[in-house]
């Protein structure tokens, strides 16, 4: 699993936001790779998130089963 979320690093997906993480600038996620209820999440590193934004996102990183974003300067919201 470690091998295959490594090769997103560096690349850029849009995320659906699920769920900002409460006195965070941390929203957890979804992209076109991570399955409800069985893959790991995306952790947005952004502030004023809310549930039902989609953003474009590089990935920067991963930790477990999750991937790292960084929606800086790729678009913002939609």
């Amino acid at each position: 699993t470690a091998s295959r979320l490594d090769r997103w690093i560096g690349t850029e997906m849009d995320v659906l936001v699920e769920e900002p993480v409460e006195g965070e600038d941390v929203a957890l996620g979804r992209c076109r790779i991570n399955a409800p209820e069985v893959d790991g999440s995306v952790v947005i590193h952004a502030p004023n998130l809310k549930e039902g934004d989609v953003l474009q996102a590089r990935m920067i990183g991963r930790t477990g089963v999750d991937l790292q974003a960084d929606p800086e300067g790729l678009g913002g919201k939609r």
